[in-house]
């Protein structure tokens, strides 16, 4: 079995990327976001975790009512 070979550098003048046989990869480090997308991804999170909690009511409400029919029920 043969050794992996070194991926070769793309040769075109200034590019970043390095050629590899399985991905592409860039040089340079990844950016940090920028504050407006920051606050955009936050905003995202924090709607998810209010509509989670908001289901979490509904499910439990559904849940003792129908806890309470069949205790109703039961009682009969």
């Amino acid at each position: 079995m043969a050794a992996p070979s070194a991926p070769e550098v793309d040769g075109e003048e200034g590019s970043n990327l390095i050629r590899s046989p399985v991905l592409y990869c860039s040089k340079s480090p990844p950016e940090m976001a920028s504050a407006q997308e920051q606050v955009i991804v936050l905003g995202f999170l924090e709607n998810l975790m209010v509509m989670y909690m908001l289901s979490l009511s509904f499910f439990q409400a559904v849940a003792e009512k129908n806890l309470g029919n069949a205790a109703y029920k039961l009682k009969d």
